[in-house]
Formats: C-alpha cells, sequence, structure tokens
C-alpha cells in the first residue's frame, strides 16, 4: 500500500482500470476529464503556494500524468503532492 494515497491516485488506478477492460462500469474519458480538472485544481493551488514553471507531464514520458513545477526556493523541479 502506498504511504500517501490520494485522489488523483483513486482516480488513476480507475483509469487503468477501465483502459486495460478490467473495469467495465464507467467511462474512461469522464476519469479522464476528472485527472485533468484534478490536476488543474492542483496548479492553482501549487501557485498559490508560491511553486512556479508549473506544468502537467506525464511520469517517464508514458505514465501517469502528473504536476511538476519548482517549489519556492528550490532550483529543481518535483512532483507537486496531490493533497488527501
Amino acid at each position: 500500500m502506498r504511504e500517501h494515497y490520494s485522489q488523483l491516485d483513486a482516480l488513476q488506478d480507475r483509469f487503468d482500470r477501465l483502459a486495460t477492460g478490467e473495469d467495465k462500469g464507467g467511462r474512461s474519458w469522464l476519469t479522464h476529464e476528472a485527472i485533468l480538472a484534478r490536476l488543474e485544481a492542483n496548479r492553482e493551488r501549487a501557485e498559490g503556494d508560491g511553486w512556479t514553471d508549473c506544468t502537467v507531464e506525464r511520469a517517464g514520458g508514458m505514465g501517469r500524468l502528473r504536476l511538476t513545477g519548482l517549489a519556492p526556493g528550490d532550483a529543481v523541479r518535483s512532483e507537486y503532492p496531490d493533497p488527501a
């Protein structure tokens, strides 16, 4: 089990189950839209917390979507944590 399991993690797990056919009870596009909306809310929160250069990217170029940027005082990009 992950140490920090967030709403974004839950949405992405749901999308994975829909995409693989493991879960046939929903629409993957609606879940994808919910992921994008969550990332947009996180971007607004991050910028309010002083983060800069925020962008949505795929982990490893092909993985799940995530929000990265520069935390206040940091010179290295990192992932903005999704609040619980």
